[in-house]
C-alpha cells in the first residue's frame, strides 16, 4: 500500500493496482482519441483519392495514396495497442490467461 495527500491534505492509502487500473483506463481513454483522430483523417484521404485522382497529378496522387497507406497502418497499430490495454486492464495482477480476472464464485461468509 502506498499513501499520498488528497485534496483537504489529510492522509490517504491507495493500492497499487487501483493506480495501474487507473492508469490504463487514462491511456485506453487518449489511444480512442488518438483511433478517432486517424479515422477521420483516413476517411477524408480516401475521400479526396476518389475524387481527384483523375485530375491530380500522379505525384499528387501516390502521395495520397502513400498518407492513407500509412494512417491506416497507425489506425491498425493503435487498434491493436488498444486491444492489450483492455486485456491489461481484465488481468490488472498478470493472471493466467486462462483463468478468470475475478472469483466468479459467490462470496461466503
Amino acid at each position: 500500500r502506498s499513501f499520498g495527500l488528497d485534496f483537504k491534505g489529510r492522509i490517504c492509502y491507495f493500492d497499487r493496482a487501483m493506480a495501474k487500473i487507473d492508469r490504463l483506463k487514462e491511456e485506453i481513454g487518449w489511444l480512442k482519441l488518438v483511433f478517432g483522430l486517424l479515422i477521420a483523417i483516413d476517411v477524408s484521404l480516401v475521400g479526396w483519392l476518389a475524387q481527384n485522382y483523375a485530375s491530380s497529378s500522379w505525384a499528387l496522387v501516390v502521395a495520397g495514396v502513400i498518407a492513407t497507406a500509412v494512417v491506416t497502418l497507425g489506425v491498425v497499430r493503435i487498434n491493436r495497442i488498444a486491444y492489450h490495454r483492455i486485456k491489461e486492464l481484465r488481468r490488472p495482477n498478470g493472471l493466467d490467461s486462462n483463468r478468470p480476472a475475478l472469483d466468479s464464485r459467490p462470496h461466503r461468509p
